[in-house]
């Protein structure tokens, strides 16, 4: 299911490319495989939840708890449960957590997908120290 969740993601991003459909499927493979190693290699502690809707998985949401700041390391949702607000449910449960606890979280992400950022923004998170060519880093402090 995540495999699926990220290639569809990253099928949307590479589409204009304009390969074939077998290399564009090759390179989305190996993308998700690469995802999957750094969150083995870099945040071995980190927790993943299952989104769930309708009775079946849409989603996954890895947080490393570990940290301070709590990490959302990846969240993912296969595509045809994008944009029903499942994403921001999980998160919001999660933060809500985070409060209870007096802990910040904070998450990197990508430069090229704004729906993501307004998501987080919307949320509470602001722009923090860490911010990369590539990602945004946002935090969220309870206190906000």
């Amino acid at each position: 299911m995540i495999r699926r969740a990220h290639v569809g993601h990253r099928r949307m991003l590479f589409a204009e490319l304009g390969w074939p459909t077998e290399a564009l499927a090759q390179l989305c493979d190996g993308q998700h495989v690469l995802q999957e190693r750094h969150i083995a290699d870099h945040h071995p502690t980190a927790g993943r939840r299952v989104i769930v809707a309708e009775g079946r998985a849409v989603g996954r949401l890895c947080v490393d708890q570990t940290c301070r700041p709590w990490r959302i390391v990846d969240i993912a949702l296969l595509p045809d449960a994008q944009g029903r607000g499942l994403g921001g449910e999980a998160l919001r449960r999660l933060l809500q957590e985070a409060s209870a606890a007096g802990v910040s979280v904070d998450l990197h992400v990508g430069h090229d997908n704004p729906r993501a950022q307004a998501l987080y923004r919307r949320l509470g998170f602001t722009d923090a120290i860490g911010t990369s060519a590539t990602h945004h880093r946002l935090c969220w402090s309870p206190s906000a």
